[in-house]
Parts: structure tokens; C-alpha cells; sequence
């Protein structure tokens, strides 16, 4: 079939119309992905089922990926207001869908399995994180650690009304609305405050010597092991 003048011809048609229908969409006559512009002389409005039909026939002419690409999104996708005044039938889905399935499969960077370099780097850093939890080594390098190190270090301690603040927006997250809220905060005495002095971050000092200083992934590398 001459799926080329079967194009032509619909085109000459919605540009010979008399009478424009209440509901028109604008088409490249050209596609843009294959050097069309968007002059009047390569625009022509079509109503939304010969839209449709355009898109079937340049996807049969050309056999191209963006030509797939805009015909599956006319058959995928809706209109703004949620609605065409055309269906698509099974078999027509079918085909687009194993097309768009073979177009995916051709085109994915991580076909036939990751490479044994990623493989070996993933591994690498897997085992590093699971020795950091056991606290055997640390998994970052002397260059990335002395690195975090000074950025943590340039960045001023958080104030303790800050860290109330984001300790009673957190609260009760999980169960429903915050039984915190509205309730006045009672101020803290200083202290009981504890600054790390290998990042620079303040806390309560019970909490900070339980969970965090002797966890501070900046404390010194003799330490780590």
C-alpha cells in the first residue's frame, strides 16, 4: 500500500477544508525531528482522529524511532481535557506496544548485564559500607574524608532552637499528626549541649555521646580500626 499518498492526500484535504471543526490540533507536515519548521507552509490543523491517522502513516513511511515514538504517545496519551473522538483497536495497540517494547530493548545501555567493572566497583563499595557498619574500616578515602571534613567544618553549629524545631517537625510523622504541635518548647540549658569536634554538629550530650562521637565519620583515620 502507498502509505506515502495516502499522507499527501490527507494532508491536501484538511488544507482544501471550507468549514474548520470546533476541535483541530496542529501538525507538522514535515516532521520537526526531520528538519521541519514551524512556518505556516509546513503547519496544516487537523481534527483529532486524522491526527491520529498522520502519525499512523509517517510511523509506516519512515520506520523511524522518533516517527514510533510521537505515534505511541497518540496512542498512549489524552488530550487536556481527557478525551478524543477516536479509539485505537486492539491490534493497532498491539503492534505499537511490541514496537516501543523492541525500540526500549535496542536501546538500553545495560542490555546483556552490567559490565564486570561496574560489577566489581559495586562490590567494592558494598563490602566497604558493610565493614564501616561493623565499625572495621571506614570506606571513604584519606582524600574524601579530609574533603567532607572541611566542608562540615565551614558550616557554623546549628543553634539549638534549630534542632528543636526539626526534632518536633519530625515527631510524629509515622503515627498521624504531631502531638507536639502548638506546644511551647522549653529552652535547654547549655549545658547539656555537645559540639563534635570532628564535624562541627551540636546535639543533647547524651545523645551525642551515644550515637555519635565515637560513630563521627570525620574522627581521625587512627581510630578506624
Amino acid at each position: 500500500m502507498n502509505y506515502r499518498r495516502l499522507y499527501d492526500l490527507l494532508v491536501l484535504k484538511a488544507k482544501n477544508r471550507s468549514e474548520i471543526p470546533s476541535m483541530v490540533e496542529k501538525h507538522h507536515i514535515l516532521p520537526k525531528s526531520m528538519g521541519g519548521s514551524n512556518g505556516k507552509e509546513n503547519i496544516v490543523h487537523f481534527t483529532p482522529k486524522e491526527h491520529f491517522v498522520a502519525h499512523h502513516l509517517l510511523w509506516k513511511i519512515y520506520r523511524t524511532k522518533e516517527m514510533h515514538y510521537a505515534f505511541w504517545c497518540m496512542v498512549t496519551k489524552f488530550s487536556k481535557d481527557g478525551r478524543r473522538d477516536y479509539r485505537v483497536c486492539s491490534r493497532t495497540y498491539e503492534t505499537s506496544k511490541i514496537e516501543q517494547s523492541r525500540l526500549l530493548s535496542e536501546n538500553n545501555p545495560n542490555k546483556g548485564g552490567r559490565s564486570e567493572e561496574t560489577k566489581l566497583k559495586a562490590s567494592n563499595s558494598l563490602k566497604g559500607k558493610i565493614a564501616w557498619n561493623k565499625g572495621l574500616k571506614n570506606p571513604y578515602s584519606d582524600e574524601t574524608i579530609e574533603r567532607m571534613r572541611k566542608s562540615a567544618l565551614n558550616k557554623p553549629p546549628e543553634s539549638v532552637e534549630t534542632r528543636l524545631k526539626k526534632s518536633r517537625a519530625h515527631a510524629g510523622r509515622r503515627r498521624g499528626p504531631s502531638p507536639l504541635k502548638g506546644i511551647p518548647a522549653k529552652p535547654f540549658n547549655e549545658k547539656y549541649i555537645t559540639i563534635c569536634p570532628h564535624c562541627n554538629k551540636s546535639g543533647l550530650d547524651w545523645n551525642m555521646r551515644r550515637y555519635h562521637l565515637d560513630n563521627c565519620k570525620f574522627r581521625e583515620k587512627e581510630n578506624l580500626y
